[in-house]
């Protein structure tokens, strides 16, 4: 597991540096940012003990102004993407969708052992990087990266991990709650709340919702990659 995430990290990030065309950004009304995987795992996910893991997923997704099918055939048979058996496009670890006709989505999937990998990786994979592999000669009109982590454990310990993750952004004064702060005054109470929801955003505007349902915990990091200005 671990020799195959290496092989992606280093397939993508050769690619960033290759000769191909960049996507056509108008510099004058587009600013570009990146967001390293890493970092959102670990904003997102900081203590996993006593957890199992269902699902961690990092996404590019694009909004292309005027996509036509025939542009993005040739886009993707450029890209080397091949079909996938669910109707997208698969390349190596990489999956791609088209969950809109003018947007495409580019993610990649971790397991357990391939996440405990991405926690110590001093040159994780980066946002950048992965929307190489989105088209690079079409129109950019927006960009979004997201970072789902879904884990579970007991009611209890679940709502003491939200507790922790949330208080080490908040230790950070770059983290504010959006909306009212939870009462965590009986976070490891078993009357705690059957469901809850919090909202942390950054000052560079990328937020981070964690909702917990019982012992299962969903968590979303976001950030807008590419904006007009």
């Amino acid at each position: 597991m671990r020799s195959s995430l290496l092989a992606v990290v280093l397939v993508v990030s050769s690619c960033s540096r290759c000769g191909s065309a960049p996507a056509v950004v108008d510099a004058g009304t587009l600013s570009r940012r990146s967001v390293e995987l890493r970092t959102a795992l670990i904003y997102s996910y900081p203590e996993y003990r006593d957890t199992a893991v269902l699902e961690v997923t990092g996404k590019v997704t694009r909004v292309i102004p005027g996509l036509t099918a025939a542009q993005r055939d040739e886009a993707l048979g450029g890209l080397k993407w091949a079909n996938a058996e669910d109707g997208g496009w698969q390349l190596n670890s990489l999956h791609l969708s088209q969950p809109a006709p003018d947007t495409l989505a580019v993610q990649i999937s971790y397991d357990a052992d391939q996440l405990s990998h991405l926690y110590i990786s001093a040159n994780g994979l980066t946002s950048a990087e992965l929307s190489m592999y989105l088209p690079r000669t079409l129109p950019i009109g927006s960009e979004r990266f997201t970072f789902f982590v879904h884990y579970t454990s007991s009611p209890v310990r679940s709502r003491q991990l939200v507790k922790q993750a949330v208080g080490l952004l908040l230790g950070n004064s770059l983290w504010q709650v959006e909306g009212a702060s939870p009462d965590w005054t009986d976070a490891g109470a078993e009357a705690a709340p059957e469901d809850e929801t919090v909202v942390v955003r950054s000052t560079d505007d990328a937020r981070i919702t964690f909702h917990r349902t019982g012992g299962q915990v969903r968590v979303e990091y976001a950030a807008e990659t590419v904006t007009r200005r």
